[in-house]
């Protein structure tokens, strides 16, 4: 019996040093997408002018390109969604990693951590939208785009203190058993 309550405390204790790691990666995953998307929709509204002005295109290739407009609100959507899923994912996964409360301080200084981190990426969303040079593309992409993923993007730093909040609650309100 010994045994088997070892082997199991060393299965939840496998690749679990800290959750902090996890939720930076969750704010460095929502940061790229929300970039690459709006890269997309900025490189779709530079590029259309001459494919669809252009006497070299075709009726069924500029009729293809006008229809995949349609897309740009599916991936605002599914923006919010994939954030749903990875706050969800953490939770799940806060549950696994033993813990005692001595460590609400590590906690503590996490939280400093992902609202200064939160803050930056939100900043770059920012200057990627406020580019130099009078372009202002980039705002009326996410202006017309990307209005779930602008509201994101600004609400960040506040994202992150969710996220640790809501992965302290998990690490910390479960019972001790067998391996915490």
């Amino acid at each position: 019996m010994e045994k088997h309550n070892r082997l199991r405390r060393n299965l939840y204790d496998v690749g679990k040093k800290g959750q902090i790691q996890d939720m930076m990666f969750v704010l460095v995953v929502i940061t790229s997408l929300a970039i690459t998307m709006l890269i997309a929709g900025f490189l779709y509204r530079e590029i259309k002018p001459a494919i669809t002005e252009n006497g070299l295109a075709t009726t069924n290739s500029t009729l293809a390109y006008n229809q995949f407009e349609i897309a740009f609100p599916m991936f605002d959507w599914s923006m919010f969604f994939i954030v749903i899923a990875l706050i969800m994912g953490l939770i799940v996964s806060s549950l696994f990693i033993p813990s005692s409360p001595v460590f609400i301080v590590i906690n503590i200084v996490g939280l400093l951590a992902l609202i200064y981190l939160g803050a930056v990426f939100s900043n770059l969303y920012g200057e990627v939208l406020d580019q130099d040079g009078g372009n202002t593309t980039m705002a009326e992409v996410a202006e017309d785009y990307y209005p779930i993923t602008t509201l994101i993007m600004t609400k960040l730093p506040y994202i992150g203190v969710i996220l640790v909040l809501f992965a302290s609650v998990a690490m910390y309100a479960k019972g001790r058993g067998d391996y915490g």
